[in-house]
């Protein structure tokens, strides 16, 4: 496990979690928050603690159609994105273990 800790202005630190969330090698397993009143603006500290997986993770997507059909798709290197509330981009790459 790592501890990761991050300062600043939370407008420019909530990006960069979220990033870091997305990431399929990086699990984030905790997160603190500690707000400090410096000058007029508001800085803060977050510890994270994350666990590294250096090599590369297969992770299945599974899509639901309407008739009932379940579609699994492996992916390595999955990547999520919640672009407006309730809409999803699934990004990774896929390999033909035949080809």
């Amino acid at each position: 496990m790592l501890k990761i800790q991050v300062e600043g202005q939370m407008e420019k630190i909530q990006p960069f979690l979220s990033d870091l969330k997305q990431r399929s090698q990086i699990e984030l397993l905790e997160n603190q928050q500690v707000s400090e009143k410096k000058s007029q603006c508001e800085d803060v500290k977050v510890t994270c603690y994350v666990h590294h997986h250096s090599r590369r993770i297969v992770k299945t997507l599974q899509i639901h159609a309407e008739n009932g059909q379940v579609i699994d798709l492996p992916l390595m290197d999955l990547i999520e994105a919640e672009v407006q509330d309730g809409v999803k981009i699934f990004a990774g790459r896929s390999f033909d273990i035949f080809g």
